[in-house]
Order: C-alpha cells, then structure tokens, then sequence
C-alpha cells in the first residue's frame, strides 16, 4: 500500500468528529510547505498584506510571567 493509499484509508476508517481536525491539519501542513518555498522576502510582502486581518483586539491583554533570575555571567 502507498503512502497515499494509507492515508485515504486512515481518513475513511477516521470517526466522522474526527474529519474536521484532519482537514484543517492536511491544510495547515499545506500551506506550511507552500510557504517554505516563498523566499524569506516575499513572505514580509505577505506578512504585510495580510495584516490588516488582525483585528483590534488581537493581544490587548497579554501576560506574560516574571523574568527567571539569572546568574551574572559578566561580574
């Protein structure tokens, strides 16, 4: 059996709440590799271009813990 084949059988046996989970991770991994191949150039024209989908709200709030205390390396 191919790999191919193997996982049309994977998501044909896959119980029907499970489907939706696997298509957004085949698309995320699609879209993961589409943009590996983009040189690192275009990838800020796209950042860019897509960021006026961010809304306001995006990070309004954001904690973030305390800095760990760290040995002087430089006395």
């Amino acid at each position: 059996m191919t790999p191919k084949e193997q996982l049309v059988y994977e998501l044909e046996t896959l119980p029907d709440a499970l489907v939706h989970e696997a298509l957004d991770l085949i698309c995320q991994l699609k879209q993961r590799r589409s943009l590996s191949r983009v040189p690192s150039s275009d990838l800020w024209q796209l950042w860019w271009e897509q960021i006026d989908g961010v809304t306001d709200d995006f990070m309004g709030e954001r904690s973030q813990p305390q800095a760990q205390p760290r040995e002087d390396i430089f006395p």
